[in-house]
């Protein structure tokens, strides 16, 4: 049976934001999975997603391995930092969770801009990240950074609404059409709580120079490129990788840890256990 999924916040012993996460308790053998600080379109779809996200994907992970999925800082109910994060701070956030749960290793998923902190994590702490898994990655190149810039998101508040017509247009493309409306309406409701800070995700994920710091990895590393806004973007990673593979998934959109959440677990569980 899967292990039951509880919720906490855990609060470092150093003057550091707050974390709050999703686990499932099981075994000796711990997984950090890391979901979008904001989740793009192609050039970007911001919706600062939860912990909560991966809740199925955990359910069925937490058969016989510890697994925690935190909110990022400044999203869900994690606190918010004093200024925009670069995925530097997002990552260095991470690691510090890790060491006030005295986690001594182990492995990471990171799934679209959560992926780039993965990135970073693990290249940080080399030999705490055991194995990395990548899902989804905005691997950003000049051409994407300027249509970013020309059109950042999420769009500003506009007094007649009419952003959150824009903002719920650009979800349901992001996570194609096995997207539930309660899946959906989370994802929307997650981006009207982070208020002014919803474009600091995105932001930090157009001014990550990927190219430079994926070959920078030494763990082995499992890209998973389902058929979602970043499908060009995470074809670019596996060339600028040591230790590689990667399984494309073209029947998946952007609702597949909701929809495929047992394949998923399949797939991971058989790189992790190697």
């Amino acid at each position: 049976m899967p292990s039951a999924l509880r919720a906490c916040t855990i609060t470092p012993a150093m003057p550091l934001p707050a974390v709050r996460m999703v686990h499932t308790p099981g075994s000796g053998r711990f997984t950090i999975t890391i979901r979008s600080a904001r989740k793009f379109e192609r050039s970007v779809t911001p919706a600062p997603l939860t912990g909560g996200l991966f809740k199925p994907f955990l359910a069925e992970m937490g058969r016989d391995r510890s697994v925690y999925a935190p909110d990022a800082p400044g999203c869900g109910e994690s606190d918010r930092p004093e200024a925009a994060p670069s995925v530097h701070d997002y990552a260095q956030a991470y690691g510090d969770l890790i060491d006030t749960l005295r986690l001594r290793q182990v492995d990471v998923l990171g799934y679209q801009s959560g992926s780039l902190s993965a990135i970073e994590l693990a290249v940080a702490r080399p030999e705490q990240v055991r194995r990395v898994v990548l899902v989804g990655v905005p691997a950003f190149d000049a051409r994407d950074r300027e249509g970013y810039a020309s059109r950042p998101w999420p769009a500003r508040p506009r007094e007649d609404g009419s952003h959150l017509i824009e903002e719920w247009q650009r979800i349901r493309r992001a996570r194609g059409p096995g997207a539930s409306l309660a899946r959906l309406t989370a994802d929307l409701g997650s981006g009207l709580r982070a208020g002014d800070e919803a474009t600091w995700g995105p932001a930090a994920a157009a001014h990550y120079t990927a190219g430079e710091r994926l070959p920078l990895l030494r763990q082995p590393v499992l890209v998973l490129r389902p058929h979602d806004e970043f499908w060009d973007m995470t074809a670019r990673t596996e060339p600028l990788l040591r230790d590689a593979r990667r399984i494309d998934m073209p029947e998946c959109d952007g609702s597949l840890f909701d929809t495929r959440s047992g394949d998923l677990a399949r797939d991971v569980s058989a790189f992790l256990d190697r």
